[in-house]
């Protein structure tokens, strides 16, 4: 019986794009002087940062450990890419607490700092999935086994 592949890159960087898009929207267009406004942006803006962070956990954790038997060097520039990632993490974290704590136009220079912040952010981040479909497609298939796509203790195993 033929095994029933999954393509692994394609719609979850898709969910991720469209994800990082919408955040930078809400962050476009939120009036950072307005409570009710600037918490939503920034609440988008924080799921955003925990969906990232678990998903470059689960990318070490599952992913990166059947990489290694790749070519050297490989994984380093993702692994590299992850700690940057986490950096623009602390910063973005910081200065929406701030907001809480700013008053009148200082809110509004805030939101433009994450706005600018994110937004570049996300362009690199972009990028990084660019970088990955291509060198992991190429280097090892972009399909996986449909038995390996649970999260469980079991790495992913490229075809």
């Amino acid at each position: 019986m033929a095994q029933h592949r999954h393509e692994m890159y394609r719609p979850i960087h898709k969910a991720i794009r469209h994800m990082m898009y919408t955040t930078a929207h809400d962050l476009s267009v939120a009036d950072f002087q307005g409570k009710r406004s600037a918490d939503g942006a920034l609440a988008s803006l924080e799921s955003t940062i925990s969906l990232l962070v678990l998903r470059a956990g689960h990318e070490e954790e599952y992913v990166h450990i059947a990489l290694e038997e790749r070519p050297p060097r490989f994984i380093e520039s993702f692994e590299k890419d992850h700690g940057n990632d986490e950096l623009v993490y602390a910063q973005l974290r910081k200065l929406s607490s701030e907001v809480g704590n700013a008053s009148g136009e200082r809110k509004s220079e805030l939101g433009n700092e994450i706005y600018d912040i994110y937004n570049q952010f996300a362009g690199i981040y972009v990028e990084h999935l660019y970088r990955r479909s291509m060198n992991c497609s190429r280097h090892c298939g972009t399909t996986l086994p449909t038995r390996n796509l649970a999260l469980s203790t079991e790495p992913c195993r490229p075809a």
